[in-house]
């Protein structure tokens, strides 16, 4: 008789481990992983010239990243002259500012124990020069550049 109630207890708790796993979703079992992703990045793209000297940084975010490095160099990363930016960021977009000239930078993304390759792209900051507004003496409102 207890031998019957032990075996009857064994069955029940393996039907409910059972039922347990089949009503999981994988997702509960798998964790991704950053170091196999790919980022896809939405502003700058490679080789963009941009007229602002505080450009727009932005790219979709990846599974898994609990935040992202994102590095600034310039002229380039085989040729650093500077080392504009290095920083990490828990958001998908970031404004950075630049001087005009030639930049590249980076990115990548991070979870607790992984990251994924860094992807670079090449960037022209090449701001707009600043309208001049003066009044004439006819009181009219005349507009020059620099």
């Amino acid at each position: 008789m207890k031998a019957n109630l032990l075996l009857t207890r064994l069955l029940s708790i393996a039907c409910f481990a059972v039922t347990l796993l089949l009503t999981a979703s994988c997702g509960d079992f798998l964790e991704v992983s950053v170091d196999q992703s790919d980022i896809t990045v939405l502003t700058p793209l490679d080789s963009s010239r941009v007229k602002t000297d505080e450009p727009l940084f932005w790219w979709d975010s990846v599974p898994g990243a609990v935040k992202y490095q994102i590095q600034v160099v310039s002229p380039s990363f085989a040729h650093m002259e500077t080392l504009v930016k290095d920083t990490l960021v828990k958001s998908t977009k970031l404004r950075i500012h630049l001087e005009p000239g030639s930049y590249q930078w980076r990115i990548r993304a991070l979870d607790e124990d992984r990251h994924s390759d860094f992807y670079t792209y090449t960037l022209f900051v090449n701001p707009s020069p600043g309208r001049i507004l003066s009044l004439k003496s006819s009181n009219r409102i005349s507009e020059s550049s620099p």
